[in-house]
């Protein structure tokens, strides 16, 4: 039997049935890479998705090592390492996308930054959407491609026969890093065109040459010799391989400005003719040009540089040979018009001679200020010794003294045994650590040797001692004294005890303190040994022991029974008081012990007379505990003779 196919459903148009799209997956791109940064660096981390209004989240795995924001800025907080991770929000997503990457952050800051960002590729960084031209300008033609990558993203290419320009088009926060593996991203240039118009310089267009210009403004930072030696041999960049090499690169390019955190560097020490010409001429928002180490200029190696760089106040130079031709022709004209009162080159001191060599025509324009170059820096101690938890504050001493960059950076080889901060060394743990410091300007360093030994122990002596100040003992008694010490934690509690009439109270070493049958006094004495010298006494003073006791401990008597005394005998000379325990039955003379039958009291009921002894006040006898100071006997009520008792007792007589 075939079960029918039941179908429940209503379509209004049963020729276009509505068909469900697949969900696009999400993507989440950003830079996975180990971060480093020095205490007090920053460094933004820009994440992207192909998902309209994400919603993108980073947290630090350990804050108090480095902080993330909503934006992905990391700020270094201490020594050490976390993890930033990195999660995607949006409804369409089904994958639960995050993505994670390592900060390290180290105890230094300038140097570790400019280390930093010698190792990154160039990177420009979009404060607005925009797009960013990367014009082949003559028509050149390169060797290899260019490539560029969006926020770490897959690289894109740039063909190296572009016709014309090619176009980045960014948003605001993206960041675009820029390699390639060229000799050279520029070719002739004549120097007929190289021509100074009213003061500044004057970019021969006609020359073949890449130009990098931003159509918003954009922060620059990195290493611009990636352009040329590639996003992955960085390390390798201090030549400059072919001639015009970075001509005109970011000629016209007033969008750009310098990053607040990180560096722009150009590190070659080699050059070659022409290779930077006219490189940053017009970058009219750049305040800080890239150091330039190379030691030997080259033929028309700086000319026009920085040219028309309004804002430009500092470009550090450390050039000791400037003979070749043109070598800082109008590299800075029209330079530093903005900022005329803090605009400074930063020249070696050794270099001055040379600098000046030109018969006044040195390349500096006159807005700008020559500044003494640090050309040593030493240390006030070599070496210290220092026990843990101790702190020492190093000096550091510039040479020349009226240098004009006098910072320097301050690190340790072994924090776990000593950190430095501002030149204040904190000794932490046993062990050896070396003191660096470091200029900044000159890269010039000297050395402490650090010696740290465990804390000596400290001796923690007695504050108080205490002993009861007096005990009333009786003769042939031993009774150990509890001594109070403190502080708890004294190193040396020991103590030497002492009597100074041991024939009536002797004590031993344990403080155990021993009466004979002499009466007298005595002072029990302890005395510290941990050089407090501090002591306690307590005064013993020896009595006679007394005691009293009654002869029979039951007595029987009829409810007739007259007034008797029982016979009480007592050795000493205290003061006697006598109760009952229950006057119903018998009641009891306190001061005399006359017992008297109560009236109503019948045979068989039984009552308590006590005698208590107390001591005089000066008594020799001490009653010292109850059984010798306290006595008691017992009342039985028994029936009259000749109803089953007898009475043999009379008043006083026993």
């Amino acid at each position: 039997m075939l079960t029918p196919l039941i179908v429940v459903g209503c379509f209004d148009d049963v020729d276009n049935p509505v068909i469900e799209k697949t969900p696009v997956r999400s993507t989440l791109t950003i830079d996975t890479s180990t971060l480093a940064l020095a205490m007090g660096q920053t460094a933004t981390r820009h994440a992207s998705s192909n998902v309209s209004g994400a919603i993108i989240s980073f947290t630090s795995s350990v804050p108090s090592v480095a902080t993330v924001d909503a934006n992905g800025k990391v700020t270094a907080v201490s020594v050490g390492s976390t993890v930033i991770t990195v999660v995607l929000k949006a409804t369409n997503d089904y994958t639960g996308l995050s993505k994670q990457y390592v900060v390290n952050v180290s105890a230094t800051t300038e140097l570790a930054r400019k280390d930093l960002d010698l190792a990154t590729p160039l990177t420009l960084v979009a404060d607005e959407d925009g797009t960013i031209t990367v014009t082949f300008n003559g028509g050149i033609t390169l060797e290899n491609d260019i490539y560029y990558e969006i926020n770490g993203g897959s690289a894109q290419t740039i063909s190296k026969n572009t016709d014309g320009s090619a176009t980045i088009t960014v948003k605001a926060g993206d960041m675009v890093q820029l390699y390639s593996n060229n000799s050279s991203l520029g070719g002739s240039s004549p120097s007929s065109a190289r021509a100074l118009v009213r003061g500044t310089r004057a970019v021969d267009t006609s020359a073949k040459f890449i130009n990098i210009k931003p159509s918003m403004k954009t922060e620059i930072f990195g290493n611009v010799m990636s352009l040329l030696k590639g996003k992955d041999n960085l390390a390798n960049a201090s030549a400059i391989e072919g001639n015009n090499a970075l001509y005109g690169l970011f000629a016209g390019a007033d969008k750009l400005v310098n990053n607040d955190e990180r560096l722009l560097v150009l590190p070659a020490t080699t050059l070659k003719e022409g290779c930077y010409k006219d490189m940053f001429s017009g970058c009219a928002g750049l305040e800080k040009a890239p150091e330039l180490p190379a030691p030997t200029l080259i033929k028309d190696c700086y000319a026009g540089m920085f040219a028309n760089c309004a804002k430009l106040e500092e470009v550090k130079v450390l050039a000791t040979d400037i003979s070749a031709s043109g070598c800082t022709d109008g590299w800075l004209a029209g330079a530093g018009t903005a900022a005329e009162s803090t605009c400074k080159v930063l020249i070696e001191e050794t270099a001055a001679s040379d600098w000046a060599a030109k018969g006044g025509d040195d390349g500096i324009p006159d807005n700008f200020v020559q500044s003494k170059a640090v050309t040593g820096v030493s240390l006030n101690q070599e070496r210290l010794s220092l026990y843990v938890e101790d702190v020492e504050t190093l000096t550091a001493i510039i040479t020349p003294a009226d240098a004009d960059n006098k910072n320097v950076e301050w690190a340790s080889s072994n924090p776990a045994v000593a950190v430095v901060s501002n030149g204040k060394v904190t000794a932490l743990s046993q062990g050896n650590a070396t003191i660096t410091v470091t200029t900044l300007d000159g890269v010039l360093s000297a050395t402490c040797d650090v010696v740290v030994e465990p804390k000596p122990q400290e001796v923690i002596l007695v504050k108080s001692i205490w002993l009861v100040p007096h005990l009333t003992l009786p003769t042939a008694y031993a009774i150990g004294l509890t001594l109070d010490i403190s502080p708890a934690n004294a190193d040396n509690k020991s103590v030497v005890w002492s009597s100074d009439n041991p024939s009536v109270a002797s004590v031993s070493q344990k403080g155990d303190v021993q009466t004979y049958n002499i009466i007298g006094t005595a002072n029990i004495k302890a005395t510290t040994q941990d050089g407090s010298d501090l002591s306690a006494t307590c005064k013993v003073t020896v009595k006679g022991q007394g005691s009293i006791w009654y002869d029979y401990s039951v007595v029987e008597k009829t409810p007739t029974s007259p007034v008797f005394i029982h016979p009480l005998s007592i050795i000493g000379d205290g003061i006697v008081t006598y109760s009952s325990s229950d006057e119903t039955v018998a009641k009891v003379n306190a001061e005399t012990g006359e017992v008297t039958i109560a009236e109503g009291a019948t045979a068989g009921q039984t009552v308590v007379i006590t005698a208590q002894a107390s001591e005089k006040e000066d008594g020799d006898y001490l009653y010292y505990f109850d059984y010798q100071k306290k006595a008691s006997y017992t009342i039985k009520l028994i029936a009259p003779a000749g109803q089953g008792g007898r009475e043999d007792y009379t008043p006083g007589t026993w």
